[in-house]
């Protein structure tokens, strides 16, 4: 029987995958996600920065890419379950950004 991957590898985003909510089906949209959010920073040059929210995070790959490849200079990431806040701060820790308060 086949074992599910421990990690994921999508554009520049290496993450394990845990138990946090994962659709590789999704990754066009997360492709789409990434290039607005360079879109707007180009329609803007002037602005110090951009934030993000990615309020139902799973196991964090969108918000992941959206630092890593977007250009946010701030990434809020939830979920509802509170048991992947672990997997959610080990995914989002390439990012360098200040952790999230609990």
């Amino acid at each position: 029987m086949p074992t599910e991957p421990t990690h994921y590898c999508e554009g520049q985003a290496r993450l394990e995958l845990g138990t946090g909510f994962f659709r590789p089906e999704s990754r066009p949209s997360r492709d789409f996600g990434v290039l607005l959010l360079r879109w707007m920073q180009a329609q803007n040059p002037d602005r110090v920065g951009v934030g993000v929210l990615d309020g139902m995070a799973g196991c964090g790959i969108r918000a992941l890419r959206y630092g890593l490849e977007g250009g946010a200079t701030e990434v809020l990431a939830n979920d509802a379950d509170p048991e992947r806040l672990p997997l959610l701060q080990a995914n989002l820790a390439a990012l360098g950004l200040k952790p999230p308060a609990v």
